[in-house]
């Protein structure tokens, strides 16, 4: 027996999982906003990860709730879902037979997914949902919320002003801040991850599929990045920082201008002979990011927040 919910419900495309479940969820509740200014507003466009000592496929993943941007201000929330006596299976089953949308971590596929019915299979009962790449539906095991399942639910945003300043903010909180992850003390956070992966690439590493998983999602964030600064400026029409984020969304241009350099030209891994390429564009990248949160410094400035 199979038992389907959330018809119409789907998974973007996107690198990042932590967002296109968070995003397929809201789409579906109704959140009309666009991908761009939630990447901006919840602060994730201008998310890196890297560490000292090398790189790992579920950097872009490992978020544990409590330590990642904070969405429910963005208009998004994730609220751990209510198991009583410890029985997931229960608990998710009488969420979606009230509809509600339940996303969590999957320890199989390491990633973020969004449950969209169950059924019984010669496995026993599995779990139907929804990830990426696509979004198509999968089955496997119950045990699979290693972090516990959550209801996403819609709220009520702040202010443009405040959100903006909430996203741009990121970009500074974020960077060097290993305790904004479950991880531990050698992460490598925003701008700082681009640093510590040309530094790998430098010594010659041998980085796989690992490495471009990481660019793309930089890479995807950066792009939102842009196009956040560019949608912030029209909303806010505030004179005095026409200019100011006019020239930051063009410097943010540049770091996606070479991140996508590098996304662009590889397949799975570091092709031979590009590390010192690769590490460049990375360095170029690093160097405008580093420029770009003085930048944001004045605008937070100008917009009357303490930096």
């Amino acid at each position: 027996m199979e038992r389907s919910y959330l018809e119409g419900i789907k998974y973007p495309k996107l690198r990042s999982s932590y967002m296109g479940a968070a995003l397929g969820a809201a789409r579906y509740l109704g959140y009309k906003e666009s991908d761009a200014w939630f990447y901006g507003v919840s602060g994730m466009a201008f998310f890196g990860h890297s560490s000292a000592e090398g790189m790992c496929p579920s950097y872009p993943t490992d978020w544990n709730i409590g330590a990642a941007p904070d969405q429910s201000k963005a208009g998004i929330s994730h609220q751990p879902l209510l198991v009583p006596d410890g029985d997931v299976p229960k608990a998710v089953k009488s969420a979606l037979e009230k509809g509600l949308v339940v996303t969590g971590w999957s320890g199989v596929v390491c990633e973020q997914i969004i449950v969209c019915g169950y059924a019984d299979t010669p496995q026993g009962e599995t779990i139907r949902y929804l990830s990426p790449p696509g979004g198509e539906g999968q089955f496997h095991p119950w045990n699979m919320f290693d972090d516990g399942p959550c209801q996403v639910v819609l709220t009520t945003p702040a202010d443009d002003r405040t959100l903006v300043s909430m996203g741009l903010r990121c970009t500074i909180d974020m960077r060097g801040d290993p305790r904004r992850l479950s991880a531990g003390a050698n992460m490598a956070m925003g701008s700082e991850a681009f640093r510590v992966t040309a530094e790998w690439l430098n010594k010659k590493e041998v980085l796989g599929g690992e490495f471009s998983y990481n660019v793309e999602v930089w890479e995807e964030c950066r792009r939102h990045a842009v196009s956040f600064l560019h949608e912030a400026n029209a909303r806010l029409d505030d004179e005095r920082l026409n200019k100011p984020l006019d020239d930051l969304a063009r410097q943010f241009e540049t770091i996606h201008g070479e991140l996508k350099a590098i996304v662009d030209t590889f397949s799975g891994g570091v092709p031979e002979g590009k590390h010192d390429e690769y590490a460049q564009h990375l360095c170029t990248a690093y160097e405008v990011e580093k420029k770009a949160i003085g930048s944001i410094e004045a605008i937070l400035t100008l917009m009357g927040r303490e930096t």
